[in-house]
């Protein structure tokens, strides 16, 4: 699971923004 800066939520998504 990646976490994004942009969302403090586990996303399972890669941090491609």
């Amino acid at each position: 699971m990646l976490v994004n800066p942009v969302h403090p939520d586990p996303i399972v998504v890669p941090m491609i923004r």
